[in-house]
């Protein structure tokens, strides 16, 4: 069974950290370090981490959440890479172990599931995904980022997370990561994460006005077509502003 990293940044986030902690100790599966780089916290973060299971505690104040993202995977030591956000739980007990008996049993490099997002502790959104075909990709209709397992080796060859984008460089990742043809992909059809709605992207309007900028930016990469580009970046903009009521 493939050993796995998980990798969490945190800062302030005691409130939260509790739950998400006690989702990965439900796991069936102990094969795992689980990597914490905090912008520095200063209500009790650090000690809960550092007292949870396998835990590497990094303090990286300078850093924005990218950059502690690459950060992360430099540490990592494990063949499977996972990104847990710290208000974000496992939702299946059983989780770690089906994801690595899958990349035993399938030939792939990355699994991505469907998730659960809440708000104000109310189901806000399934984010079911599926088997997405080259009419999906070029539409940018992706899975969620949270939901995501990769082989360690990914990351060596597409790259780390851009850091000129502030807000959509998980959205610039999972571009690359598609539009290679190269890496293959398989679809784990369950609801894997619960997440709290409202990450950096929908905390104003001026965020969200410069996501969908970068967003626009990315999406000129691999679509040419200008009135394609403008449909496409347009539809997410709406998307958003929906999210923030």
């Amino acid at each position: 069974m493939p050993r796995f990293s998980i990798i969490t940044c945190t800062k302030n986030s005691a409130s939260t950290i509790h739950e998400t902690l006690k989702s990965v100790r439900a796991q069936n599966f102990r094969k795992f370090e689980h990597i914490f780089i905090d912008g520095g916290s200063t209500d009790g973060t650090v000690e809960i981490c550092s007292n949870s299971l396998n835990a590497k505690v990094y303090s990286k104040p300078s850093l924005n959440l990218y950059e502690s993202l690459n950060f992360g995977l430099k540490k990592c030591t494990g063949e499977i890479i996972f990104f847990l956000h710290s208000d974000d739980q496992i939702t299946e007990n059983k989780l770690f172990r089906n994801i690595s008996s899958l990349f035993v049993k399938v030939d792939t490099d990355v699994i991505y599931s469907n998730i659960v997002m809440k708000k104000n502790k109310k189901l806000f959104r399934v984010w079911k995904s599926k088997i997405l075909r080259k009419k999906d990709i070029k539409n940018f209709q992706f899975p969620a980022h949270t939901s995501f397992f990769y082989k360690k080796e990914i990351f060596d060859k597409i790259g780390y997370f851009n850091v000129n984008y502030k807000i959509a460089s998980d959205f610039d990742y999972l571009a690359r990561l598609f539009y290679d043809t190269s890496i293959k992909k398989h679809f784990y059809n369950q609801k894997i994460i619960s997440m709290n709605y409202g990450g950096i992207s929908t905390k104003s309007f001026t965020n969200i006005i410069i996501q969908n900028y970068e967003n626009f930016l990315i999406i000129h990469n691999y679509e040419k077509n200008f009135l394609n580009i403008l449909k496409i970046s347009y539809t997410k903009f709406l998307n958003r502003l929906e999210q923030l009521k």
